[in-house]
């Protein structure tokens, strides 16, 4: 999804060679076509699963919904999730580091690619704020200005994180 929406975001801020992003707009058909492509796909990696990446697309597939209502309902909210946490990302991003909207969205684009990383430190600390100053490099922002909006945006985040897991917490009666 943050590719997607990242890459439509990137080719509609006409960065540089940003233009072939938009292509990425088409990743967010796959769901669905995963989904009515299940019942085939199922029965044959079951029985080539001695294949380890069949093993992993098994999986990925069980954690599909199972019926259309539910993957079109949750696909929106993914969505809608994205595009109003990036929104916040990139207004709060852009008045810290005072950059365009475009190199702000382009920073907190990668500054939440780094999640997909298979090292972390815990909270994501450094490799966050690594992600948001290489994306604000490109607005020619030197590593040095860049470092201390990308720690005030991450504590900014984490801090939100926070409030929110201590008010489900209450909510719970825990």
């Amino acid at each position: 999804m943050i590719l997607a929406i990242g890459g439509a975001l990137l080719a509609a801020a006409d960065f540089p060679g940003a233009r072939w992003c938009g292509l990425l707009v088409l990743l967010l058909p796959i769901p669905w076509g995963l989904f009515f492509a299940r019942g085939r796909g199922e029965s044959w990696l079951q029985t080539h699963l001695q294949f380890r990446v069949a093993r992993l697309i098994l999986r990925l597939l069980e954690g599909l919904p199972n019926n259309l209502h539910t993957l079109t309902s949750d696909f929106i909210w993914t969505v809608m999730n994205w595009l109003l946490k990036l929104g916040a990302l990139v207004s709060l991003l852009a008045g810290l580091a005072e950059v365009s909207s475009g190199a702000a969205a382009l920073a907190a684009i990668a500054g939440e690619l780094t999640g997909v990383l298979p090292i972390h430190a815990p909270a994501g600390l450094g490799i966050y704020e690594a992600g948001i100053v290489a994306g604000l490099r490109f607005s020619g922002i030197s590593p040095a200005e860049a470092l201390a909006p990308a720690v005030n945006l991450h504590l900014v985040l984490l801090a939100t994180a926070c409030i929110s897991g201590i008010a489900a917490l209450l909510r719970n009666g825990k």
